[in-house]
């Protein structure tokens, strides 16, 4: 049995030697009968955490008169000893992760508790005369069962910090307006429908989270306008902001995704006196403007109007962002943002000096309507997260290149023919999304400035056959705008065994609709003596390549989208084809 005590010891004002005890072990199921008063000191902390108690002894005051902090967290407790109550010097009390229903109501007499700890128990209730315990600044019982907060708790004029996450509190107390101290609000994961009136007169209020609830409004008056600082309204029934949303002066992070916010929820005004704000997360809901106001929000770095779904492909079946068609001109007046989340909306244009948000390093405008960019766009020189997916682009801007700081780009499902020249100087670009567009592969003169890419997506066209299983390369430029299946190119840069820096992962081939995968082969594409490394069979057939053997013709190799590079990958397959499977064999057909 492992077993550990500690005795740490410290000095009062008066001289006299006091410690703190620590007992841990695996296997203990009851407390020690310690003789303490023959140890000759006074224990001021006990702390019994993790060691599998069941239940803890009776006349435990008795031993441990000037107690002040008993932690008793991670045991197998189920219920307290009465005579808990005659610890009257104890200030902290820990019973976290337990398995207790039920605290006795022994607890009152404790006058001098300024901290209770319950999280993690079975509790159905809270003793009903908690109230008495006047010199309580914290209560923490998150992760119960929780229905009622008792009726005494408006006495607790000092609490500062309640948390009841994840309980099923239904209504609050009436009488919350008397905790006149109280800073930290925390009751996500209730079943409030309703706040009482009550509760707009506390004055002191810097942390609310009433997140994940089913609260359909506010109350009218607050009077934490002032002081409060951050505010979490998540997954209600909210259709608007309240007149006093205008007033929150100090306020740095407001987030209302997922409630029921429609037109004209955001009030004008709103923003004016909020110069603090940093976070404001506005995600699935259903506004259709914001107003003129939101411009003087000029400490905002995340602004969220966006879908909340994380999963991009559910976001082809429904709209799960907002319903914005535009933003208001003053938005290019916040020059702090960061952070731009605007996807699956129905937006078609953006205003023409959105360039202005040079510190702009990530955004997401993909799902909405776009046919094209503002000149401006390429002056977003921070830019390093881009997303322009399902969109309806058919160009970019000629100096697109311009957001050399790029590490990834997401263009996927738009219309798009034609990259611009200037797209070399990305040399930070790091995944290129293309698929789905009219573009088969990556000119040269583009991809050999992209020296950091590691993954690139294309289209992959439909084309029909030739008997001999090769492909019309006409069949190829007039099919494009077919593309149902999508190349998965992997270009991870590694080092080979000489120390060379490579491209040394496998060329691979996906079908999207069939799901098989190819392994043409491993190449070193920068070296001037490249050479095959495998080629592989396909492991199923491809209708599209006209394949009826199961097998990977050299010719369709034609198809690998790196225009640049399929040359030389040709090349050394030909120079090589007596050490590639049979298949192969009409290798110079192919060149």
């Amino acid at each position: 049995m492992q077993h550990s005590q500690g005795f740490d010891k410290k000095e009062d004002q008066s001289s006299v030697s006091v410690h703190i005890f620590h007992l841990q072990t695996p296997s203990l199921r009851l407390l020690p009968a310690f003789n303490f008063e023959r140890i000759g000191f006074h224990v001021l902390e006990l702390n019994l955490d993790n060691s599998k108690i069941s239940y803890l002894p009776c006349g435990l005051h008795n031993q441990l008169p000037l107690l002040e902090t008993l932690s008793i967290n991670a045991n197998d407790l189920s219920l307290l000893p009465e005579d808990i109550g005659h610890l009257y010097n104890l200030k902290e009390l820990s019973l976290k992760d337990n398995n207790i229903s039920i605290l006795p109501e022994a607890l009152c007499r404790l006058s001098k508790l300024k901290i209770l700890d319950a999280d993690c128990n079975k509790l159905t209730k809270l003793y009903n005369e908690i109230g008495q315990n006047l010199s309580l600044e914290m209560i923490k019982v998150n992760g119960n069962i929780l229905r009622r907060l008792p009726a005494t708790f408006g006495l607790l004029a000092n609490l500062r910090v309640l948390e009841a996450n994840d309980n099923q509190i239904d209504l609050l107390p009436s009488t919350i307006n008397f905790l006149e101290n109280l800073r930290i609000l925390k009751l996500r994961n209730n079943r409030l429908t309703t706040i009482p009136p009550s509760f707009g007169e506390l004055e002191k209020l810097s942390h609310i989270d009433l997140s994940d609830n089913g609260l359909r409004h506010l109350c009218e008056t607050f009077k934490s306008t002032a002081t409060l600082e951050y505010l979490d309204l998540d997954m209600n029934k909210l259709t608007l902001f309240p007149d006093w949303f205008k007033h929150l002066e100090n306020v740095r992070i407001i987030s209302m995704k997922k409630n029921y916010l429609s037109n004209g929820a955001v009030q004008d005004g709103f923003g004016l006196v909020s110069k603090k704000l940093k976070i404001l997360d506005l995600s699935g809901n259903a506004l259709t403007h914001l107003p003129e106001s939101v411009g003087h929000l000029e400490s905002l770095q995340i602004l969220l109007l966006g879908t909340t779904c994380q999963n991009q492909n559910k976001q082809n079946y429904f709209q799960i962002g907002n319903w914005l068609e535009s933003l208001p001109l003053s938005f290019i007046y916040l020059t702090s943002l960061t952070k731009l989340h605007i996807e699956d909306n129905q937006l078609r244009v953006l205003p023409e000096e959105f360039g202005r948000l040079i510190n702009l390093e990530e955004l997401y405008l993909g799902s909405n309507m776009f046919a094209v960019l503002p000149g401006s766009f390429t002056k977003l020189s921070s830019l390093k997260q881009c997303r322009l997916s399902k969109n309806r682009l058919e160009f970019l801007p000629d100096d697109f290149g311009n957001l050399e700081a790029l590490i990834e780009l997401c263009l996927d499902s738009n219309k798009i023919k034609v990259l611009p020249l200037s797209m070399k100087n990305l040399k930070n670009l790091e995944i290129l999304n293309l698929s789905e567009n009219r573009i088969l592969f990556v000119p040269e003169e583009i991809a050999s400035g992209m020296i950091k890419l590691t993954t690139l997506k294309l289209s992959h066209p439909k084309t029909n056959s030739q008997e001999d299983g090769s492909i019309d390369d006409s069949v190829l430029e007039t099919n494009i705008k077919d593309c149902e299946e999508d190349w998965d190119i992997d270009l991870t840069v590694s080092s080979s065994g000489d120390g060379v820096q490579c491209f040394d992962k496998e060329v691979r081939i996906t079908s999207g609709t069939i799901g098989d995968t190819c392994v043409v082969g491993q190449f070193d594409l920068d070296g001037e003596e490249s050479s095959i490394k495998s080629a592989l069979p396909l492991p199923g057939q491809f209708d599209s390549f006209g394949n009826s053997n199961s097998s990977f013709h050299l010719s369709h190799l034609n198809w690998l989208p790196f225009n640049h590079h399929k040359p030389k990958i040709l090349q050394h397959l030909f120079n090589v084809e007596e050490h590639i499977p049979g298949q192969f064999d009409s290798a110079e057909d192919a060149l």
